[in-house]
């Protein structure tokens, strides 16, 4: 074989390995492309349902306390409304028996005053 020949084969080889090989790298980068493609598209699926799965159940977590807490309330409402009327009842009787009392002192001074003057 001639150095030409030798050459030219070694161009040859160099040209078809070149083409073969960026082929390969061609298919290989398509295939990773398309496969990162489907990783992004199920992991975009993944979060976007790891955020609805959170959202709901802090929902139906707030929804329980919400609850709860209006049911405690109106319970406590309902207990207030009862001490606040015993305390009124209560606070009536005394402001009556107060000022009943208070009547009663002054009437006998002032009966006194009357009494004494009658003596004099």
């Amino acid at each position: 074989m001639k150095s030409e020949e030798a050459i030219e084969k070694l161009y040859a080889l160099t040209k078809e390995l070149k083409e073969s090989y960026l082929q390969k790298l061609k298919v290989t980068s398509n295939e990773l492309l398309n496969q990162l493609h489907v990783n992004n598209e199920e992991g975009v699926k993944k979060i976007r349902e790891i955020a609805k799965v959170a959202i709901d159940e802090f929902q139906k977590e707030l929804q329980k306390v919400s609850n709860s807490l209006e049911k405690k309330m109106k319970e406590n409402h309902a207990e207030l409304n009862q001490d606040i009327d015993k305390v009124s009842k209560e606070s009536e009787e005394k402001i009556r028996e107060g000022f009943a009392g208070i009547f009663e002192r002054v009437y006998r001074r002032i009966k006194n005053l009357f009494s004494n003057e009658d003596k004099s």
